[in-house]
């Protein structure tokens, strides 16, 4: 069995396919959305449970949101958020560009 150290890390990505880069940009996107409600949650002193019942869920599902285990869909998220009157934003532009094709807004008041 071979010994990596971490110092090689970097050089086993490079050699991964684009299909495995993708579902780890996904998987990375899912963990970000989880730090939001993370942050959310400890920026209110709440525990789980108490952000769940705040948005009508389980804390289960809190606790699978905060991991990124749950993939919701953009309706659902737009739905959460508005519960803890956040404003979310989405923003899609081409890779290697920094113009937007489209801009999103979703602002609750």
């Amino acid at each position: 069995m071979d010994n990596y150290k971490l110092e090689n890390a970097s050089k086993y990505f490079e050699k991964i396919d684009n299909d495995t880069k993708k579902a780890l940009a996904i998987e990375g996107f899912l963990t970000e959305v989880g730090c939001i409600f993370i942050k959310y949650r400890l920026m209110n002193e709440m525990s789980q449970k108490e952000l769940a019942e705040k948005l009508g869920v389980s804390q289960a599902m809190v606790s699978k949101l905060e991991s990124g285990e749950y993939n919701p869909t953009i309706k659902k998220l737009c739905e959460l958020f508005q519960k803890l009157d956040l404003e979310m934003k989405l923003s899609v532009s081409e890779l290697q560009k920094d113009e937007p094709i489209g801009l999103c807004d979703l602002v609750h008041k």
